[in-house]
């Protein structure tokens, strides 16, 4: 789940007084102060495996904690946090489903990503569109969230469409229009949600093999960079185990194959979209609920 649904979640009571708290890399002592343990539910996405041991022993005191992936759960389990619950992402059928493209693009070859920080791999994805790029003259890449910077320099600004962060209710519509998605995150603490939209549509789709994508390549859905080379902590990122970081080289590979096999691409994009489709928010809240029983 992303921070913005969270939100509408944290401290919200729910059935019989319980309430939900948000933990992830932002939580404080102060957000933990006035909870009350014994009813308390802890949804938790932290990118940073350091944990304070402090924070952990609060941690400790909620009946049962929620995650978005197998790789957070045995994060927290590491620490001895061992009442934790796995809730993969959702999607909204109504609004991700195949399609054909309206060609509003043209002929392009469209690459499609949201990748607009470092911890969502924009370096390497930018690194690799350019030496896609030289080879490919056709190819547009659609960019979603922050500016792009240094783009304009070596002359391809014209290949680079910046957007501004998509709302989810038209996500559907843009990725319908493109060829490929592509996420070379270095972690995600949940099925990112746009994956999984991608995922939905049938649209080919790159992603790192590392944190939460793992349960996506596990079950053989996308196209995984499997190269992940391991990261040093550093002030920023003090935590950082599980990270990985893919290789430029593959990326690029991925992207050649795709683009001379588009009908195998897409082949193996409407398996993914099968799957996807059966992973309904309804059928998420169905299961939500069974983990939150017992703790009623």
């Amino acid at each position: 789940m992303q921070r913005s649904r969270l939100q509408a979640l944290q401290l919200q009571q729910v059935r019989d007084g319980l309430e939900f708290v948000l933990l992830d890399d932002r939580v404080s002592f102060a957000d933990l102060a006035s909870m009350n343990p014994a009813r308390s539910i802890g949804i938790a996405a932290f990118e940073n495996t350091q944990l304070d041991q402090a924070l952990i022993q609060h941690i400790k005191q909620l009946q049962t904690i929620i995650v978005g992936s197998a790789w957070s759960a045995n994060c927290l389990k590491n620490y001895g946090l061992h009442s934790v619950q796995v809730q993969l992402q959702g999607i909204d059928p109504a609004l991700f489903y195949p399609g054909a493209k309206t060609n509003l693009l043209g002929d392009r070859f469209v690459i499609f990503s949201n990748s607009c920080n470092y911890v969502k791999g924009q370096d390497i994805l930018l690194a690799a569109f350019k030496a896609f790029h030289s080879r490919h003259a056709d190819t547009l890449l659609l960019l979603a969230g922050e500016p792009v910077e240094g783009m304009a320099d070596d002359g391809r600004s014209d290949a680079v469409i910046a957007l501004e962060p998509i709302a989810y209710s038209v996500l559907g519509q843009v990725l319908r229009e493109v060829d490929v998605a592509v996420f070379p995150s270095r972690c995600e603490v949940g099925i990112n949600p746009t994956i999984a939209a991608s995922l939905a549509c049938g649209i080919p789709t790159i992603l790192s093999n590392n944190t939460a994508n793992q349960d996506l390549v596990r079950l053989n859905l996308g196209f995984s960079l499997s190269s992940q080379r391991s990261m040093q902590a550093n002030a920023a990122y003090p935590g950082v185990e599980g990270w990985g970081e893919s290789e430029v080289e593959e990326l690029v590979e991925v992207l050649e194959y795709i683009y001379a096999h588009p009908q195998a691409a897409r082949n193996k994009g409407a398996i993914a979209a099968d799957f996807m489709r059966d992973r309904t928010w309804q059928k998420i809240t169905t299961q939500l609920i069974s983990v939150l029983n017992p703790v009623s």
